[in-house]
């Protein structure tokens, strides 16, 4: 069995490639202290293929099913980054 390690996250985005080839979950690591959860200045990349991102996706959708886990209320917005040499 492979080493587990365990890392809390917030301010969670995701970016994908421009061919949709992956995809990367990213997102603010939290820590987790005797006084309670703390910010830190790091930050978690996981990075999944679409057929690995689209199990996920599968796997979050059943899961909010099952237990009738409302949608998220905030919207969602999206931002496109121009390649490198389209940039200032």
């Amino acid at each position: 069995m492979p080493k587990e390690t365990k890392i809390a996250a917030t301010d969670v985005q995701l970016t994908a490639l421009r061919d949709l080839s992956a995809f990367s979950i990213v997102g603010t690591v939290v820590e987790i202290t005797p006084d309670g959860p703390r910010r830190t200045e790091d930050a978690v990349h996981l990075t999944l293929s679409s057929r690995q991102a689209m199990r996920l996706l599968a796997l979050l959708q059943a899961v909010q099913a099952k237990y009738g886990l409302p949608a998220h209320p905030d919207p969602v917005t999206e931002t496109i980054v121009p390649p490198a040499k389209d940039r200032n």
